[in-house]
């Protein structure tokens, strides 16, 4: 058996022991998400644990690989030698304790914002394969360059991504079902080991978050966030993705959303990272069953993924999701 396949079944059993053993673990660990917030829909302390799931099956794929195959976890990162894998690690940690404690402590919103765009500017400085230098579409062959934004733009896109996901996390399956879709058309565009690890520990969060027995928590949506952002440039500047669009097919919703939400708080003289209760979701939710909402969500998050594995015209998902978008917050908005 390749080694790569006994690794993914070792994996699934571990992952198995964790679901079957996930009341247990949760009451070690003991950090909770308690609905003392009027947005919260949530009864009872849930314990928040999808991020360290996540996070268990990371540290497996890295030491397991280190000792038996280490030229996978290059390959896998797309990353050339270990002093950048070590920094890379270190961010990657970094990036998911700041979420655990804020998590189990809340850190001030700036503050967050201020230690995330460290960690990520540093990522970029270390990995010049994040760099974006130039923007190219289809429509029409468009160029638009970077000349002296190279780490900068990425930055941004960075923190757009992560406050865009960390925000439109809300209800029951909504995170699993978009990082999942993604990810998975991540693998569609090139078949990656670590990507499978990271589904894999979404299944497990997913079938423990179906019934709200855990949730994401931040330290699992940075950490994911952080993940899509890197494999969409670094697949952008190694000419996997050969286009801007299929970024924005996968990322259209949640930064959609998050625009939406951020440009209305301005609008009310809000701090635009205060927590509140108009996203979509939300709003969904306030008129109709959580069955409904999370169908409705779920083409947001399933269309992206149809439309690049069928090569279906971008722009026509495009028109469709922003036409379906704004008929349901018209609709349901008040």
């Amino acid at each position: 058996m390749p080694l790569e396949i006994s690794f993914i079944v070792f994996l699934i059993v571990i992952n198995l022991v964790i679901i079957l053993n996930y009341k247990y673990l949760t009451n070690k660990i003991n950090v909770l998400d308690f609905p003392n917030e009027k947005r919260k829909i949530h009864s009872n302390p849930t314990p928040i644990f999808g991020g360290i799931i996540v996070f268990i099956n990371i540290i497996f794929f890295l030491l397991f690989f280190f000792f038996f195959k280490f030229e996978i976890l290059l390959d896998s990162f797309l990353l050339s030698e270990l002093k950048s894998l070590f920094y890379f690690f270190i961010i990657i940690s970094s990036i998911f304790i700041i979420g655990l404690y804020d998590d189990k402590y809340t850190i001030k919103g700036i503050n967050r914002i201020i230690l995330l765009t460290l960690f990520i500017y540093f990522s970029i400085v270390i990995d010049l394969n994040l760099e974006i230098n130039e923007l190219i579409f289809n429509l029409n062959n468009t160029v638009i360059p970077f000349e002296k934004g190279a780490r900068i733009f990425p930055t941004i896109c960075f923190l757009v991504l992560i406050v865009s996901c960390n925000m439109g996390d809300g209800i029951n399956l909504q995170s699993f079902l978009f990082n999942f879709f993604t990810f998975l058309g991540l693998y569609f565009i090139t078949e990656n080991l670590f990507i499978i690890v990271l589904l894999i520990s979404l299944v497990s969060f997913g079938i423990l978050n179906f019934n709200g027995k855990i949730f994401l928590g931040d330290s699992g949506s940075y950490l994911l966030s952080f993940f899509l952002g890197f494999y969409f440039i670094k697949y952008y500047n190694y000419n996997y993705i050969d286009n801007v669009e299929v970024t924005i097919l996968f990322l259209l919703f949640p930064i959609m959303d998050a625009s939406r939400c951020i440009f209305t708080r301005l609008l009310n003289g809000r701090s635009i990272i205060s927590a509140d209760n108009i996203h979509l979701h939300y709003l969904l939710l306030n008129k109709i069953d959580y069955k409904k909402t999370i169908l409705l969500m779920s083409f947001f998050y399933l269309g992206p993924f149809v439309f690049y594995v069928l090569n279906f015209n971008y722009y026509l998902f495009f028109v469709i999701s922003i036409t379906l978008y704004i008929f349901l917050f018209l609709k349901f908005k008040s």
